[in-house]
């Protein structure tokens, strides 16, 4: 049977008007329907908006360089001598610039000049590089880095015992990075060998092995 307006209780000398109240439950329920699909429409405009913003990040990270930082940095080698560098990287791509200067205290290529002692590498031949290097893929977070490496070095000597003034140096090289406590930290470590060409210079190449250490900030 229905509930009719003339449906009353009497509770505690109070009649109660059992279809009213059911008329009033059933409007707030509408209301809450009505809310509830507010809410959801919501929900579903903001969930768009987020995969929308997710495209145009993806989209950002393929056409630009993301995450650069500067590094400096200690490092030896035949052409670089021993030498400390100041650069920059990206993690995408991979890449990294350093600018570096050295002392060729040791055998310096082209010179023909040795310095007798250790003591001597402030008045020995000096170097100027400009360092790019690309690593192609990492592997195990950081630890094992393939590196492919291009520099240019300005060799100079003011030694009257050197058969050779200044010279330019072009080199390739290949070789591996590590960054021992993984790639969102500062510390990286990298060993490369290629050959290194004197312009317009006799005996060339010679073999230039290099060693780098540096710190991220």
């Amino acid at each position: 049977s229905r509930i009719g307006v003339s449906d009353t209780l009497k509770v505690g000398g109070k009649k109660v008007d059992w279809a009213t109240m059911i008329s009033s439950l059933h409007g707030e329920l509408q209301d809450e329907q009505v809310l509830n699909e507010q809410m959801k429409s919501t929900l579903d405009l903001s969930e768009n908006d987020r995969h929308k913003l997710e495209l145009i990040m993806h989209a950002n990270e393929k056409t630009t360089i993301a995450d650069v930082h500067g590094r400096v940095g200690v490092g030896v080698g035949s052409a670089a001598g021993d030498n400390l560098f100041i650069g920059i990287e990206s993690s995408q791509p991979a890449l990294s610039f350093d600018v570096s200067f050295g002392f060729l205290y040791a055998s310096a290529p082209y010179m023909n000049w040795t310095p007798a002692l250790i003591q001597n590498m402030f008045t020995s031949s000096k170097s100027v590089g400009f360092n790019l290097q690309w690593i192609p893929v990492k592997l195990f977070n950081g630890l094992l880095e393939p590196q492919l490496g291009f520099s240019y070095y300005g060799l100079w000597s003011s030694s009257s015992e050197s058969a050779v003034s200044s010279a330019a140096v072009l080199e390739g090289t290949i070789g591996f990075a590590c960054e021992p406590l993984g790639e969102m930290h500062g510390l990286g470590l990298s060993i490369s060998y290629g050959p290194a060409y004197g312009l317009g210079l006799p005996n060339s190449p010679v073999s230039d092995f290099a060693l780098k250490a540096y710190i991220r900030f």
